[in-house]
């Protein structure tokens, strides 16, 4: 993650001590598209499917834009920028 490219491997470790252990169950929503960022979220085990809502109306659909996987991290942006959450993270 872009996040912590500057950071030793130490550092790394005093962030990750923070974190508390959260699961999901297949189907579960991880976080929704327009809601306030509260969480950040380092994938140990399992994957999450990534959509964004587009249009609007009846042209309104969602539109699969990635995975996530063991080690990857997301939520950061809506924690860095105050912002809503630009996409729906959904346990696969």
């Amino acid at each position: 993650n872009a996040l912590f490219q500057n950071d030793t491997d130490d550092e790394i470790h005093e962030f990750v001590d923070v974190f508390r252990p959260v699961e999901f169950k297949k189907g579960d929503i991880v976080i929704k598209q327009g809601n306030k960022g509260e969480d950040f979220y380092f994938i140990e085990s399992g994957e999450l499917a990534i959509q964004v809502t587009v249009g609007d109306g009846e042209e309104r659909s969602e539109v699969k834009v990635g995975d996530y996987g063991p080690g990857s991290t997301f939520g950061e942006l809506a924690l860095m920028f105050d912002s809503p959450r630009g996409g729906k993270s959904i346990s696969i």
